[in-house]
């Protein structure tokens, strides 16, 4: 039986551009470095060709398609023939014992060479099937007119999977009950941070490095959806709290169409001079942004907690950098458990108002306690090494069963 901690070949297909700062791009950047770091020269990966710099990329161990410019039809279609002739090439050396695919919004190359090559593969991170289509890739109605042909190719790719993972139990649940899954063929297995990427750095140094340094203290959101999830009630509590803290800030990471309503929405509440929207920064520099923070803010819509659940890698990477975090429910059900947060309902500003009071009421003593405290816990439960073992026993574990079952 192969033992990939010891031995195998691996070959990972993805259509995700792990350059981007979108959530799958941070969540294939974090698993596709780990891979790297733990399998060296037995790992190789076929992904888009970054459209920004990634100094990490070991040009020995990547094959870049095509990039598909985040789904444009005809681009995407250009992608998908790329990937299928370099997966062709590599897969024809018979070298590889193991695929792992992070499955893009119509899986056709990865049932094609799954059909050609009888390779055992696992999927990685296999999100909701009806939003990779309609809100994810292919809008309108063309979108409409491929979801069921792409549903037909999730549930043939999923039903000769040895192994699935989703990141939250909504999912989990969700592709057991739709794909007609055995439950021990999907495992769930949370979003994780590179807790050595993000790590505490002291505030007023990260301060000075990302030009906040007239801000004290300071309450900050960083991801995508900052109206969605997060901005919005930052800038809602912003006039109460500048009463208690003058030299407030407020600082919005990210940017989508919504960062527009909250800058007008600050201007009206007379706080837009607290309120600091940095856009979207390179991902080198998000931890220093975090390390300026005094409290991460991290919600959820109902809706995207309905179809998704939640598994967030903001409050992972906070957590890493040993800030406290006010969140919504969802699942970030440890923050309340281990002390390392406040859960609150979305929309009540009264308790988001007091949970932030609360945290940024911490004395010096008591915010290195709790950092040295939240550090430890993100190293030991939400690290990417700690999701990389968890994976690759499940791949284990999955590939002894089947070995087991061809014996007989």
């Amino acid at each position: 039986m192969i033992d990939l901690r010891k031995d195998g070949q691996i070959l990972y297909i993805s259509s995700v551009d792990i350059s981007l700062n979108n959530g799958p791009g941070v969540n294939e950047r974090e698993f596709v470095f780990a891979l790297q770091k733990a399998f060296g020269e037995r790992v190789h990966f076929l992904i888009p060709g970054p459209q920004n710099p990634v100094k990490e990329i070991n040009s020995r161990n990547f094959t870049f398609s095509r990039s598909h410019r985040q789904f444009n039809p005809v681009a995407y279609v250009v992608h998908l023939i790329s990937q299928f002739r370099l997966a062709n090439i590599l897969l024809v050396s018979g070298k590889f014992e193991f695929l792992v695919f992070r499955l893009g919004i119509l899986p056709l190359v990865e049932t094609c060479i799954t059909r050609r090559y009888r390779v055992p593969y696992a999927i990685k991170t296999l999100g909701s099937l009806d939003i990779l289509l309609q809100q994810k890739g292919i809008k309108g109605i063309l979108g409409k007119a491929l979801t069921p042909f792409g549903e037909r190719l999730f549930r043939d790719i999923a039903s000769r999977a040895l192994a699935i993972d989703a990141c939250t139990q909504v999912l989990v649940d969700y592709h057991q009950h739709r794909l007609s899954l055995a439950p021990s063929q999907i495992h769930l297995i949370e979003n994780a941070t590179d807790t050595e990427r993000f790590y505490p750095v002291d505030r007023m140094t990260a301060r000075s490095r990302t030009g906040l340094c007239a801000f004290d203290p300071i309450l900050g959101y960083v991801g995508g959806r900052p109206w969605e999830r997060g901005g919005r009630q930052m800038v809602e509590i912003a006039p109460r709290l500048v009463q208690k803290y003058p030299s407030l800030g407020m600082v919005v990471l990210g940017g989508d169409s919504g960062v527009k309503r909250l800058k007008t929405r600050a201007q009206d509440l007379g706080v837009k001079d607290h309120c600091i929207f940095p856009g979207v920064v390179p991902y080198d520099r998000v931890p220093d942004f975090i390390n300026a923070f005094d409290v991460g803010i991290s919600f959820d819509t109902e809706d995207r907690l309905n179809t998704y659940g939640n598994s967030s890698q903001k409050v992972r990477q906070y957590l890493s950098c040993g800030k406290p975090v006010v969140s919504g429910p969802g699942g970030n059900y440890f923050l309340d458990r281990e002390g390392l947060g406040s859960i609150v309902e979305v929309d009540d500003l009264e308790q988001i108002m007091s949970a932030t009071i609360s945290w940024l009421s911490l004395t010096e003593e008591q915010r290195y306690v709790y950092s040295q405290r939240a550090r430890s816990f993100a190293i030991e439960y939400l690290s990417v090494r700690k999701a990389l073992n968890d994976r690759i026993d499940f791949w284990n574990g999955r590939l002894g069963t089947s070995e087991s079952k061809s014996m007989k």
